[in-house]
Parts: structure tokens; C-alpha cells; sequence
């Protein structure tokens, strides 16, 4: 298990914290190591389809931070580098993952809680500094949007 960033001096301190094996002093070095076998891809939204696909090229399975691409375009490269390596990629929504979920959408499909007519869903980001950052950055629905959307579908 390994730890990127862009000073060493930071990625080390990061490991030593959360008790992390190796430091790299850059995203270079993190998927030019043999010794990986997949990244959590958690760099910023107008990056993280261009790393994504990098560390794909470099043998890697990713798991990506949401939203993984910020467009169509962006989808497609993605997928078709994955597909085209033979490599897993997946994007991190906790909901489309969590087992409440998938119990529940199991439940729907086999028509033991009636038929779904309407769906209204809250996120729990508000108005605080936090939801004003994600918001900010990339739109309230590929802030924390995406989740909802996810757990949705």
C-alpha cells in the first residue's frame, strides 16, 4: 500500500499518520511501481479522468473518487481504456455499493414493497463551507449530486 502526492515530504507524513507502507513523491512514481496493483484515484474532478486513464495504461485497476469524468467524452476514454487493458474501473459511489441499497432495490424488483411512483431524495450537504466548495467547483450535481443520482438508479 503506497501514498502519492505531489512533495514527498507531504506523502510522508500522510503515511505516517494513517500508518501507510510506502511514500512516492509523485504520481509518476506511484504507477511506475510493479509492486501496485490498483489506485484510489481521489485527485481533483478536472483531473481525475486524465490520471485515471494513466494509471490504466500502466496496468492499474482504479477505483475512482465521484464523480470519476466530468463529461461524455471523458466517459468514453475511460471506459474504453479499461476495456482495452483488461483493467477494473469503477467509480466510488458509497450508495451504489452499500448493502441497504442493494437490499432494497432487490425488495422493488421482486415487488415486495410496491410499486416505486416517486422518488425525493435530501442530500445531507447544505449550506455549509463545505458544500460551498464541492458546489462550487463543479456544479451541485456533480458535487454531491452524483450520489443521488446513483442511489436512484
Amino acid at each position: 500500500v503506497g501514498l502519492a502526492s505531489l512533495q514527498k515530504s507531504e506523502a510522508e507524513a500522510a503515511c505516517k499518520d494513517w500508518g501507510i507502507e510506502k511514500a512516492y513523491g509523485s504520481f509518476e512514481d506511484l504507477l511506475a511501481d510493479p509492486a501496485v496493483d490498483a489506485v484510489y484515484n481521489v485527485l481533483p474532478a478536472g483531473v481525475r479522468c486524465y490520471w485515471t486513464v494513466k494509471a490504466i495504461l500502466a496496468g492499474k485497476h482504479v477505483l475512482s473518487e465521484t464523480p470519476s469524468v466530468m463529461n461524455g467524452w471523458e466517459a468514453v476514454a475511460a471506459q474504453r481504456a479499461a476495456e482495452d487493458h483488461g483493467r477494473v474501473l469503477l467509480e466510488g459511489t458509497h450508495p451504489t455499493c452499500h448493502p441497504v441499497t442493494k437490499r432494497v432495490r432487490q425488495m422493488i424488483l421482486e415487488g415486495k414493497i410496491g410499486k416505486v411512483e416517486h422518488i425525493d431524495l435530501s442530500m445531507p450537504v447544505g449550506h455549509s463551507l463545505q458544500g460551498k466548495m464541492v458546489c462550487s467547483k463543479t456544479g451541485a450535481l456533480m458535487g454531491v449530486g452524483v450520489h443521488g443520482v446513483a442511489i436512484i438508479r
